[in-house]
């Protein structure tokens, strides 16, 4: 039976365990960057939907003194004929 031998590279040299640090922050990699913005972007589009909703409608406003206030008489309309 032949033995197969993978030729030793300089690069099997470089592989190394990444620190402590390096694997808490795997996760903000470039390749998930994608989903932690998509995540800020709901975050965002939620609190501006709260704010929509709680604050409610100031064009809508009567502000006193004004004539919308003031007490509104029904005139009759003459009858036609």
């Amino acid at each position: 039976m032949a033995a197969t031998i993978r030729p030793h590279s300089a690069a099997d040299e470089e592989l190394k365990l990444e620190t402590e640090a390096a694997q808490a922050t795997g996760l903000v990699g470039p390749a998930s960057w994608w989903r932690l913005g998509l995540i800020a972007l709901l975050i965002v589009v939620a609190v501006l939907l709260a704010l929509q909703l709680l604050g409610g409608n100031s064009g809508t406003d009567v502000i006193p003194g004004t004539p919308i206030t003031a007490p509104q008489t029904n005139v009759p309309v003459p009858a036609a004929g």
